[in-house]
């Protein structure tokens, strides 16, 4: 509804208001007005005000005795009041001077924004107090108009109620002055309307009076031992909040009470506030002091251990077991808390345990080096260590195992012993493993070779030089008759066995499956007539680089045969994971291990170690052949080497094969024969296979 901008309230004081109209009129009419004509002045005591919308304006002031004229749209021509009622202008067609709009509600009847005459002979929207004159909708009349209370701005809640509040720009909602946008720099933060936006900070953090909770110790603390909350109050300008109030924080603990004063769910754990205070006195805790991982494990557990009466700490764990740093070999018990009975450490990794008589697992004053010094180890004499763990330090590692002369019955044990190799493979020791066998040199006939090509003794022929290097005897292996003239079935020149039969085949693979030339120039023979082999696996010792054993070759084809196909052979043949590294010279792809320096085979045409034979021109013989001497291989003229010494390379701790075989070459006469001794280990690492 279109509300008028011009009120006219009821004059309540006739005299006043007439004074003040005709003041009106004579100092402010305009030139409308004296076109118009003015309003007269006879009639009631109350005169009416002129119009002014759209034309001219109604008149002054008239008199009479009744109410004055009401404001409205002019009147065309003014003109005198009448006797009753004042001139007024009509609202919408507008009355005469003096002249009444309407005395009756039919006379508004087609003005629908005004329907109603009011007592003042004016068309109105409504007339406060007239039942029949009041608003539809739920609107209330407010000085004859129509206004929504709930949301007009200038009749907000009731008539005359203006909304105006401090720095704000407001609105009526509902009938409630309200803030509708705070001016730039205020706030409204305690949610209040009548004081507008009092907050000149620009933003509210809370509402002012508003009381929260609140906690400022760690997290996880709050509700623990004593350990509260506290409270905390908005300010009044809602800008922030005020301190915590009343919040119990945690504290270090201390043993002169039974409180949990740091609130971390355990009493009196923590370091405490009173000097040197750890515990409540005589309180009692379990304990134990080995690793956590053997607690409750085999004869491992924890006891008690009680504060001590001045709180400063806890007493000794009474009644706790710990692992032993050894197993207790045997004893069915796990010592060593590690959830194995009767197990042994082995600390070094050498494959050997305390319990299995390794005397020395890790680095200690007598041992700086754990993985080397094992009952699997040998003696290295001068070091100063009981390698083996014997009980003894540097004693000679190689000792005799046989003595005297055997020439019927001799097995391939007998042949090792003979030469130092002793020792028996028990319980991952070192020594000989499985059974080890006499055979033709390619493995058959394992058990069938002729007792007479083997023979253990204690001198080869006469001379002092056929003497053993090491212990009582020695070892022998022949082609023909291992005899020499003085021995049991000894058989003089001549030692003819006549068996046929071929070379080893991994020794002949590399070379095209044939024998290797044994001389530049020379033929290459054929065939391993009246062959015999000793072949043996050892473990190593586990502190062993390498091995060594000593050997002597004679030969009834020297020198006649030289450089021809009837080139006698001795090979000792080496199985073994060890590989050369840089500088070092590799085991040959045929495993022979047995060559000069010009990697020359030993045979008939070894001239390099051929020395021992009657002087003949090319065959300067620097030895002599004295050491011929009642061998019976003198033929020929027939010749031989001094004693050699091969050394070969291991990795310690393997299994290695060896083979030592000779035979007659493209014949099956003029046999040769080989002394085998002083066979022994060394810690001392090897370059490669060597013979000297």
């Amino acid at each position: 509804m279109q509300r008028s901008t011009l009120k006219t309230p009821m004059c309540r004081f006739p005299l006043v208001c007439l004074g003040l109209a005709a003041l009106f009129l004579a100092c402010g009419e305009s030139s409308e007005e004296s076109s118009q004509g003015k309003a007269g002045a006879s009639g009631n005591t109350d005169g009416g005000v002129g119009g002014s919308s759209g034309k001219g304006g109604s008149g002054g002031t008239g008199g009479g005795s009744a109410t004055g004229g009401t404001s409205g749209t002019g009147a065309s021509s003014g003109s005198g009041g009448g006797a009753n009622v004042g001139g007024s202008g009509g609202a919408e067609t507008g009355g005469s001077g003096g002249v009444a709009e309407c005395s009756k509600d039919e006379d508004c009847a087609g003005k629908t924004q005004t329907p109603f005459c009011s007592a003042q002979g004016a068309c109105v929207a409504c007339e406060p107090g007239v039942q029949a004159h009041t608003c539809e909708g739920g609107l209330v009349c407010c000085d004859f108009q129509c206004v929504d209370t709930l949301f007009d701005i200038h009749n907000c809640g009731e008539c005359g109620k203006s909304c105006s509040l401090p720095n704000a720009s407001a609105k009526c909602a509902m009938g409630q002055c309200r803030i509708d946008s705070c001016d730039s720099g205020f706030a409204d933060c305690d949610g209040l309307p009548l004081n507008g936006c009092e907050s000149n900070e620009g933003s509210c953090s809370c509402t002012p009076g508003d009381v929260v909770e609140c906690y400022s110790g760690p997290p996880g603390t709050q509700g623990v031992g004593p350990c509260k909350a506290g409270q905390r109050t908005c300010n009044a300008t809602g800008t922030g909040w005020g301190p915590c109030e009343g919040e119990k924080l945690p504290s270090p603990d201390s043993c002169l009470n039974n409180i949990d004063d740091d609130c971390d769910g355990i009493v009196n754990n923590g370091f405490p506030n009173a000097p040197g205070c750890v515990c409540i006195p005589n309180e009692e805790k379990p304990c134990y002091s080995g690793p956590p991982s053997t607690l409750n494990v085999g004869t491992c557990h924890g006891g008690m251990a009680a504060c001590e009466p001045s709180g400063i700490g806890f007493g000794l764990c009474v009644g706790e077991v710990v692992p032993k740093n050894e197993e207790v070999c045997f004893n069915g018990l796990d010592d060593d808390c590690n959830g194995v009975v009767d197990d042994s450490p082995d600390a070094d990794g050498d494959g050997w345990t305390v319990c299995d008589g390794d005397c020395c697992d890790s680095v200690g004053t007598t041992c700086g080096t754990p993985a080397l010094v094992n009952p699997g180890a040998i003696e290295v004499v001068g070091d100063g260590v009981d390698n083996n763990c014997n009980g003894q330090v540097d004693e000679d590692p190689l000792s005799a195992c046989s003595s005297g002369s055997k020439f019927s019955g001799t097995t391939a044990m007998d042949l090792l012993n003979a030469m130092e190799i002793c020792k028996v493979s028990t319980g991952g020791s070192w020594g000989i493993v499985g059974t080890p066998v006499i055979s033709r040199a390619n493995g058959s006939g394992a058990g069938t070779v002729s007792n007479l090509q083997v023979a253990v003794t204690t001198q080869f022929g006469t001379d002092s030089s056929n003497l053993p290097r090491f212990g009582p005897n020695f070892a022998m292996l022949s082609s023909g008759h291992a005899r020499d003239a003085n021995d049991p079935d000894a058989t003089a020149g001549l030692s003819y066995t006549y068996t046929t039969g071929a070379p080893p085949a991994d020794f002949v693979a590399p070379h095209g499956g044939s024998l290797p030339s044994t001389g530049a120039g020379c033929p290459i023979g054929s065939g391993a007539n009246d062959s015999v082999m000793l072949d043996v696996r050892l473990k190593v010792p586990t502190n062993a680089n390498s091995f060594s054993f000593q050997f002597r070759f004679f030969s009834q084809e020297y020198w006649t045969y030289t450089c021809t196909q009837y080139n006698d052979f001795f090979i000792a043949m080496l199985d073994s994971s060890w590989l050369p590294g840089p500088g070092q010279t590799a085991i040959p792809a045929d495993k022979n291990i047995s060559f000069d320096n010009n990697k020359n085979y030993i045979s008939v045409n070894s001239h390099q170690f051929f020395t021992v034979c009657p002087p003949k021109s090319g065959y300067p013989c620097p030895n002599g052949q004295a050491g011929l001497t009642g061998t019976g291989y003198t033929y020929g003229p027939g010749g031989g080497t001094v004693w050699l010494t091969t050394t070969a390379p291991v990795v310690p701790g393997e299994t290695i094969r060896l083979r030592f075989a000779t035979w007659d070459t493209s014949d099956m006469l003029l046999d040769s024969i080989v002394l085998l001794d002083n066979f022994r280990w060394s810690a001392a690492p090897s370059s490669g296979p060597v013979t000297e």
